[in-house]
């Protein structure tokens, strides 16, 4: 009898700590509106597609804050990215090549997300190490992060000059993929 009682309580305590946990994990990866219920599904950047891109902030490698008007009337492409992340690692110096390549036509914005350790330092070494020659962004305050739905890196979103998200791919692809994109702008 003493040992049940032992098992009762800890199987109580244990399926309570379970709930918490998983209420607690909801709620710190959801970042969809407050009219969002649990059930619905989580929201994508590639819901976006066809609308127009929605208000953010990032900031430049010297804290100055930059937005969307920014850049009104070019042909953009927004990158969420990390420097400790397998993929962008692979697919950033194709970007860096398409860059070069469309640097008269289309400007590509790297907004690097700081999560899971990530620092402004550690994403500039990365940068300068590979020889890749972006303008740093980051998003500091998630703004980037929120409003474009990025729940997963690297994201490109491609944006046309009427200010409207035209595509969005969120994994990784090869260069003649991304020009393919690119020539839909």
């Amino acid at each position: 009898m003493k040992n049940y009682k032992k098992i009762l309580t800890h199987s109580i305590l244990y399926g309570s700590l379970f709930v918490l946990a998983a209420g607690c994990q909801s709620t710190s990866t959801t970042t969809n509106t407050s009219t969002t219920t649990a059930t619905s599904k989580e929201k994508s950047t590639t819901d976006l597609i066809g609308q127009a891109l929605p208000n953010f902030e990032f900031e430049t490698a010297d804290a100055q804050q930059k937005t969307p008007a920014d850049f009104k009337g070019k042909k953009i492409v927004y990158v969420a990215w990390a420097s400790w992340c397998p993929n962008c690692q692979q697919e950033l110096p194709i970007l860096n090549e398409l860059r070069k390549e469309y640097q008269d036509s289309i400007e590509f914005v790297l907004v690097n997300l700081l999560v899971k350790g990530e620092t402004p330092e550690k994403a500039q070494a990365f940068l300068k190490e590979k020889g890749l020659e972006f303008n740093y962004y980051s998003d500091k305050e998630k703004s980037f992060q929120k409003a474009l739905e990025i729940h997963s890196i690297p994201t490109m979103i491609f944006v046309d000059q009427e200010g409207k998200i035209k595509n969005v791919i969120d994994e990784v692809k090869d260069k003649a993929t991304i020009e393919e994109v690119l020539k839909g702008l």
